[in-house]
């Protein structure tokens, strides 16, 4: 396999990934664009879910500043201060709150190449109302872009992150469990079989039994006799 770059990356319906990636082949580059079944995993969702903050900031759902202490911070519409932390968390009051845990962003796109190459980020956000605002971030471009966003190391760094679990899921199986046999071992209880069972499942039920079974049936809904002892 030759070098692979992952150019796009969309988590559908919070499961499935849809990808395109190119693989530097002898006759050149080959670009693949594919829908992929098998559950994302969680740490390709936890790494995607970094990129929310992002998203808002960079189509203008909340507004980036620096307050008095010189510490980068962010406001929403309602000039509402949310400290960010050097560490590389942010903190946010309920109302930011509000705005992260309705605000998803479902993808990225890596466009341009050399000193152009930058990102587009693409998502949607629950409005108060119950509908729903499609988002797509203007492109950013790495280096020498106009508008000088305040944490582009930041976002580079998460969109490594995203492009690496993007390709353990692609070439190193890194999967949720099939979610038909999730739901089986993860059912609560005793989840062995019966001596019963597990003959049903080794004994094909034939013709005969069948009847047999039904016979049994009918008397088993008969008022059972009384004996005197």
């Amino acid at each position: 396999m030759g070098q692979i770059t992952i150019n796009k990356a969309k988590i559908k319906d919070n499961l499935f990934l849809t990808a395109e990636y190119s693989e530097v082949i002898s006759a050149g580059t080959k670009s693949i664009s594919e829908d992929f079944t098998a559950p994302v995993h969680d740490d390709l969702k936890r790494a995607f879910k970094k990129l929310t903050i992002h998203l808002l900031l960079l189509t203008g759902q909340v507004f980036s500043d620096t307050d008095e202490t010189g510490l980068p911070a962010t406001f929403d519409k309602d000039r509402t201060l949310h400290l960010y932390d050097p560490e590389g968390e942010f903190f946010f009051n309920e109302a930011g709150w509000n705005i992260i845990d309705n605000t998803y962003c479902s993808g990225f796109t890596i466009g341009g190449n050399g000193d152009s190459e930058g990102v587009t980020l693409i998502g949607r956000r629950t409005l108060g109302n119950g509908k729903i605002l499609n988002l797509v971030s203007p492109f950013q471009k790495w280096e020498g872009d106009s508008y000088n966003y305040a944490w582009l190391g930041e976002l580079s760094e998460i969109i490594s992150e995203c492009r690496g679990e993007v390709h353990l899921y692609l070439f190193d199986g890194k999967h949720q469990p099939d979610t038909q046999l999730s739901l089986f071992y993860e059912e609560p209880g005793n989840t062995e079989l019966s001596e019963q069972d597990q003959m049903d499942i080794e004994m094909p039920l034939t013709d005969e039994m069948a009847a047999n079974a039904e016979k049994l049936k009918k008397k088993r809904g008969r008022k059972p006799k009384t004996t005197e002892e």
